[in-house]
């Protein structure tokens, strides 16, 4: 259910443009994740579906665990998109009182 709902999500969740800019447009955040991260998104979420689908014929296996694989590709995005993230907000840390 959480890709489900993540991919609809992400048409709308800002970015931070190459200029260090915050993107707030919704068309141009849309042509961005379409370019991006959408296909792999696509493919976890039917993957999940699957998975859900499978599950509930109680046909888990080999081919199961083999989805799981796929699925766990998301979590490399996390890591990419922290790791991009991370020099921008830096500065915007450092201007917290209570900022370590």
């Amino acid at each position: 259910v959480f890709w489900t709902v993540d991919l609809p999500i992400t048409f709308i969740t800002a970015y931070i443009d190459i200029a260090g800019r915050i993107e707030r447009s919704p068309t141009k955040i849309a042509k961005q994740y379409l370019k991006t991260w959408f296909s792999l998104d696509l493919i976890v979420l039917v993957v999940d579906w699957v998975q859900g689908a499978m599950f509930r014929t109680a046909r888990m296996g080999k081919v199961l665990k083999s989805l799981r694989l796929v699925k766990q590709v998301r979590f490399f995005r996390i890591a990419r998109m922290r790791a991009d993230a991370l020099p921008h907000l830096q500065p915007l840390l450092k201007s917290f009182p209570y900022a370590m």
